[in-house]
């Protein structure tokens, strides 16, 4: 789904490195509609061989004006409004849930820094993907891939990684079975 943001007259500043607040988002507008559902969501997901997918994602916001405060660690917002995509791997009666519960929201963005409060002034369910023998797809938020060392702790791989692809699909494949 694409939501059309509308920042509010409360500030106009959120910190560069904003995901962990974009999902805490998430979170919050979800448990005002269904607490059971966004607290399993949080808490379980779906799983496959032991590992835990919440599945979905966001992208970055997609701000058309924008400064950066770089010893404040800010992004600033000139827009008048912004674009959010939300992707959720349910199906349609839970899309229509989730598109009811993002209608005419107000959410906050913000750290202990600063924060920009925004009206939610449209939603919008994109259409079903229809799908070819050959296709090209571009991420909207950055793709994390790893592998466990000998300590058992994750490195990241970088694109230019020889692991990289295979660590992709294998990743992919996994959220399929889940």
């Amino acid at each position: 789904m694409l939501l059309e943001l509308q920042p509010q007259l409360k500030g106009r500043e959120i910190p560069i490195n904003y995901q962990y607040e974009l999902s805490a988002t998430i979170y919050k507008i979800l448990a005002k509609a269904d607490t059971g559902y966004a607290k399993w969501l949080h808490d379980n997901g779906f799983m496959s061989e032991n590992k835990r997918f919440k599945l979905f994602s966001f992208s970055r916001l997609i701000v058309p004006r924008y400064g950066i405060d770089k010893e404040r660690q800010r992004l600033i917002i000139h827009s008048d409004f912004i674009r959010w995509h939300i992707t959720f791997l349910p199906e349609r009666s839970t899309q229509q849930f989730i598109q009811g519960v993002f209608n005419d929201q107000r959410i906050e963005i913000s750290d202990h820094v600063s924060g920009v409060s925004f009206a939610i002034r449209e939603v919008q369910v994109m259409p079903l993907l229809k799908y070819a023998p050959v296709m090209e797809f571009e991420t909207m938020s950055p793709v994390c891939v790893s592998r466990r060392n000998e300590w058992g702790k994750a490195d990241y791989l970088s694109p230019e990684d020889s692991d990289y692809a295979s660590g992709l699909l294998i990743g992919l494949l996994a959220r399929y079975r889940a």
